[in-house]
């Protein structure tokens, strides 16, 4: 019978993981209250309340994530027996790709980035619009935006 080894707690990748947490919780719960409000209370209980919580469940997932990307093995790192090689199949080559692929440090920190902004993508699909952008367009179209000076903006 094989013993279960006991996973040790990188502290450092906790912290992060929490701060990543709590930042997302903020940015959509305060996100959504000015969007719907036009402030923010901050006085309020649930403004706390609410990112606590989605801290409380994203932090284990997020160090999880972090984790699964930092804990990919190099190809140099496994010993491997010459003498009984075969030629790898095709699934094998995929495997080794996203394996190097995921090698680079900083296409696995760009991937943590996307997945903490794929909430707020979410949740303004299809996008921002600024309230006044259709009255710009018309200045810069018609010419009128560059009769008024830069400093009187």
């Amino acid at each position: 019978m094989e013993k279960k080894r006991k996973r040790k707690i990188k502290y450092r990748t906790l912290i992060c993981s929490a701060a990543g947490a709590f930042f997302c919780g903020f940015s959509a719960n305060w996100g959504s209250q000015l969007d719907r409000n036009g402030n923010v209370a901050v006085t309020d209980l649930y403004s706390w309340l609410i990112p606590f919580l989605t801290a409380c469940v994203l932090t284990p997932v997020f160090y999880l994530v972090v984790e699964k990307l930092t804990g990919i093995e190099a190809p140099g790192d496994r010993q491997v027996s010459h003498s009984n090689k075969k030629a790898p199949d095709a699934g094998q080559q995929l495997q080794r790709g996203w394996k190097k692929l995921f090698q680079s440090p900083i296409l696995r920190y760009a991937i943590i980035l996307f997945l903490c902004w794929l909430p707020v993508f979410l949740a303004v699909y299809p996008g921002f619009f600024a309230y006044d952008a259709t009255e710009e367009l018309q200045e810069v179209l018609t010419g009128r935006a560059y009769d008024i000076p830069f400093y009187m903006y």
